[in-house]
């Protein structure tokens, strides 16, 4: 196993692990690659918009199985690209709806994440001066077969490193109990949540799919008090 820091020019690497991290396909009652890739077009890119750091772990024989994306204030973007490319990719999106009617699954998945945006909005404004001058870690993913090996660790500690350098040691992270969010607490991190989806509201489908009740989470953390 390897750490490299990743370039401005391994974006299409960066988004495909994005992709499988929100595993829309998973949710999809019918495979629809054009809704996928539209969709994902928008939400992997509005989560890595304002990065500016970001590691890979490759394997032995150099395939990328994880990623650490981040934003410490005041560097430069990483992907300065996007910022031009997202009001293209919600173009795409609208003349897609205009054109192609949404099955039930679809529909959840969009109501799904919008619901999620909202839920973040809510809890950034209740959090707001927590926030501030904080750095973020906007994307981790490790490949499924090369889970619990302590990978995310590896990760984790070369974004401590950064930090240390940085005179930002407080970061934070949204996710969702979707994700394995417990990382996160083993770590010493602290977080609040808000409860997006429950026996009462949640539609059949995201009970079928989703352990309830799901949450939007919003962790805490401070490099020198990380048990790594």
């Amino acid at each position: 196993m390897k750490i490299c820091k990743v370039n401005e020019n391994e974006y299409d690497f960066v988004f495909d692990l994005g992709k499988k991290l929100l595993n829309f396909d998973s949710l999809l009652t019918q495979e629809n690659q054009i809704f996928n890739d539209n969709l994902c077009a928008i939400v992997v890119n509005e989560i890595i918009k304002n990065a500016t750091n970001g590691y890979f772990i490759k394997s032995d024989d150099d395939f990328i199985i994880g990623v650490l994306i981040y934003t410490i204030p005041n560097r430069e973007i990483l992907f300065k690209n996007i910022q031009n490319d997202l009001p293209k990719h919600y173009q795409n999106w609208k003349e897609y709806l205009q054109t192609n009617m949404l099955n039930t699954s679809e529909t959840i998945i969009v109501n799904k994440e919008v619901d999620i945006m909202n839920a973040f909005k809510e809890l950034s404004n209740s959090y707001q001066n927590l926030l501030v001058n904080k750095a973020e870690i906007n994307l981790l993913y490790i490949e499924k077969k090369h889970r619990n090996k302590f990978l995310s660790k590896f990760l984790f500690l070369q974004f401590a490193n950064d930090l240390l350098s940085s005179n930002y040691h407080s970061f934070f992270l949204y996710t969702t109990s979707e994700y394995n969010y417990f990382l996160y607490e083993k770590i010493g991190m602290k977080g609040v949540r808000k409860t997006i989806y429950d026996y009462d509201n949640a539609p059949l489908y995201i009970q079928f799919k989703h352990n309830l009740p799901y949450f939007a989470m919003l962790y805490f953390g401070n490099i020198k008090d990380l048990n790594l």
